[in-house]
């Protein structure tokens, strides 16, 4: 058996560093519309943003690069890929915040347990609970730490 506070300061830093990075994919997106729709003055445009969701930001920023920035073929592959990475992200998201989590200390190897509302199951994509460990969890945020760099060097690439 898992001690209980020990898997609940695990599963706190592993649900944590993956937000923090989500939020940081998200913030470095907007900054990057902001840029594309005013360079010299991207204040202008925070208002707009601020309505936005995250799927709306990533049509967005894919039709601004797209109509903006001239782009290889293997740049128009890797921004649509990276866009596909980002909806996969909101999801998962969308799922750790409005699922709720069970910490099972009883079950050694996979102690973490996520569920979906009956009313959210449809919506979130899950069709049944879904079981994890410490590690799991951290590779995901690993995963959203991964997503956060090929945006920064997309956009370094793309001058955005």
């Amino acid at each position: 058996m898992l001690d209980q506070k020990v898997l609940e300061v695990e599963f706190s830093l592993a649900l944590v560093r993956f937000l923090r990075h989500f939020n940081l994919v998200e913030l470095n997106l907007g900054a990057a519309i902001s840029h594309l729709k005013n360079a010299k003055d991207p204040k202008t445009t925070y208002p707009s943003l601020a309505n936005m969701s995250l799927e709306k930001k990533l049509g967005e920023f894919g039709t601004l690069v797209r109509n903006r920035v001239e782009m290889s073929d293997e740049d128009a592959s890797m921004l649509n890929a990276w866009i596909e990475l980002g909806h996969t992200a909101r999801e998962t998201r969308n799922l750790y915040i409005h699922g709720y989590w069970d910490l099972l200390p009883m079950r050694i190897e996979k102690p973490l347990s996520l569920h979906a509302p009956p009313w959210m199951r449809d919506k979130l994509g899950m069709a049944s609970d879904r079981m994890m460990s410490i590690e799991e969890l951290a590779a995901i945020g690993d995963s959203m730490e991964s997503l956060l760099q090929q945006l920064n060097t997309l956009r370094r690439k793309l001058g955005v």
